[in-house]
This record gives C-alpha cells, sequence and structure tokens, in this order.
C-alpha cells in the first residue's frame, strides 16, 4: 500500500513538473505590462523609409497608412524601419499619415498590451503638364494649332457653337497625338466655333494640363474714347471699331422718387457703322425724380467676328 502511494506521488510531481516547465513560471499570478509608445518616428522621402525606435519588450509593430477619407493600409514587421516602393503611392496626392504601434502578445503569465500611436505626415504633391499655348484656328484651312506641350502623350480637343463658350458637355470631342488637328470644311464658316485643348499623358502620377480655349473667330475690339455732350438731352459718341458692321448702344439710369430709387435702362438701338459720325442721341429725362448717374453702354457686331465685350461710359448728374 505504501509503494502504491509512493508511486502516486511520483507520478503527480512528473505531472506538475511537466505543466509548469510549459510557462516562465509557475504559481505566479497573471499580469499585464503596457508597451511605451516609441519614442521617435520620421519619414525620408528620398529613400522612401519609415523609421521608428524601438520599444522595450516589443515582439511585432504594426504600421498603417491613411490618405484623406481612404480606408487604412496596414503592415506588420518585427523591424523598427520599413522601406516602401515609389510604385507604392503612384496617383496619390496629399497628405499621407504613417501610424506605427507596438503589437500586445502574451510571455508567461505576461501580456504585453500594445503601444499608443505616434504618428508623422508626408505631404505628397503630384506635377501636372503645362496648358497648350498659342492655339490659333485657321479658317480658311480648318486646322487648329497649339504648340507642343512636353511629355504630354495625346491631345483632347473640345468643341461646341455656344455662345458663352465651351460648357461641360461639349458638341464634340477629337483626341490625336500631334499638336495640330486638321477639321477641314467640317464648320459652316458662319457659326463660331469655340474650341478647349488639354494635354493629357497615361502616366498616374501626373497631372493633365488645365485647358486653353480659342474661338473660330476673332472677337472685334470694344469700342473706345467713349463720350457724352449735352445734359439730359445730347449726343453719346465712340471711335470706329476695326471691322465693325453695326453697334448696340443703350443706357441705364439710376433716379431716386420721394418714397423710392430705381435704376431704369434703354431698349438698345442699332447703329450703322457707315454713318458719317458715330452717336447716338439719347434723352434721360427723369419725370419727377433725380437724376443720380447715366451708365453708355456700347457692343459692335460684324458677321464673321465675335460680338466685342461691351464698353461703359458713367455720367455722374
Amino acid at each position: 500500500m505504501k509503494k502504491i502511494r509512493k508511486v502516486s506521488i511520483l507520478i503527480l510531481s512528473a505531472i506538475m513538473a511537466f505543466f509548469c516547465a510549459g510557462f516562465a513560471y509557475c504559481g505566479d499570478p497573471y499580469q499585464e505590462v503596457y508597451l511605451a509608445k516609441p519614442n521617435t518616428i520620421s519619414f525620408d522621402a528620398g529613400t522612401m523609409t519609415l523609421s521608428w525606435g524601438a520599444v522595450e519588450n516589443a515582439k511585432e509593430y504594426e504600421i498603417s497608412i491613411s490618405v484623406f477619407f481612404e480606408p487604412e493600409i496596414t503592415h506588420t514587421t518585427t523591424q523598427t524601419t520599413m522601406t516602401f516602393d515609389s510604385n507604392d503611392f503612384i496617383g496619390i496626392q496629399g497628405t499621407i499619415t504613417f501610424s506605427v504601434k507596438a503589437l500586445w502578445h502574451t510571455v508567461g503569465n505576461t501580456t504585453y498590451v500594445e503601444s499608443p500611436v505616434v504618428s508623422t505626415n508626408w505631404h505628397r504633391t503630384m506635377s501636372a503638364l503645362s496648358r497648350p499655348e498659342n492655339l490659333v484656328f485657321d479658317r480658311a484651312t480648318g486646322r487648329l494649332s497649339w504648340e507642343t506641350v512636353e511629355d504630354a502623350e495625346y491631345y483632347i480637343i473640345d468643341y461646341n457653337s455656344r455662345i458663352n463658350g465651351v460648357p461641360s458637355e461639349p458638341t464634340g470631342s477629337r483626341k490625336t497625338e500631334n499638336n495640330y488637328y486638321d477639321f477641314g470644311a467640317e464648320f459652316d464658316g458662319v457659326t463660331p466655333m469655340y474650341f478647349a485643348v488639354t494635354a493629357n499623358t497615361a502616366d498616374p502620377d501626373i497631372h493633365n494640363s488645365s485647358e486653353a480655349t480659342v474661338s473660330s473667330f476673332i472677337q472685334l475690339s470694344a469700342p473706345t474714347n467713349l463720350a457724352w455732350s449735352g445734359t439730359t438731352l445730347g449726343y453719346f459718341t465712340w471711335d470706329p471699331v476695326p471691322n465693325a458692321v453695326y453697334y448696340e448702344v443703350w443706357h441705364e439710369r439710376w433716379i431716386s422718387f420721394a418714397t423710392s430709387a430705381n435704376r431704369h435702362d434703354s431698349t438698345p438701338v442699332r447703329v450703322n457703322a457707315n454713318v458719317d459720325w458715330l452717336a447716338q442721341q439719347f434723352l434721360v429725362g427723369t419725370g419727377s425724380g433725380t437724376l443720380h448717374w447715366v451708365d453708355f453702354k456700347i457692343r459692335a457686331f460684324a458677321v464673321g467676328y465675335l460680338s466685342s465685350t461691351v464698353a461703359t461710359l458713367r455720367i455722374n448728374f
């Protein structure tokens, strides 16, 4: 009986020894140790290397990369540096945030709790193609041309006939690898056409250029040397504009009354350019009100040209 008891005790001792051997120690209570935050972090854009300070008792680190509101990208490493490939950031512009923390792990009865996060930012910029310069539309040949843009792989031409310029959805579009495009007799030569050209590249790390615009018609110059002779009745005069066929002239008045003040606009009057002198008589009477100022306005027109911008002469009374 004593022999059996002795054997049982030996077996139990062996089991306990084996069980305790699997831990750093046997019988001590469970404990948590909080890992310290890495004390340094930096990103070298030249070598594309992220570095941080080693954390005592750390076994592994997690690196998170975020750009604006994009999902985070995470990596893990046992080292205190991580080198990236430049291709990892192609097409990304803005502030890129790198964050590092030491990860939790367990040794024996001790759990090392993950560290606080340490972060650094890298502001990445992207180059852009230059805008095409010196756009010219030759009405005789129908060729649209511009200066070659360095590093451009192709050009996009949007065009339309809207008077207010190129809209967001053009009438038509063309693509060319040359610094010109031959439309030939595609347009009637009467309706003004507006063209917008952008330089483009397939490189996702380079922005396409901004638009350069031109019209198929030359814009008339705005009338100059505007003058007014008279008081409430008189003549509005101007110098002739080269190639102008006719002008539209009108005036705007600001008149105050006892209880209100209003702007009064006249109806545009057409004046042909072949008159002996360029003038328009206006009556700018006020009735029972008080006249404060009058803006005389004029714009030149011609077939085959864009109308001029509006020229204004203000007369204070």
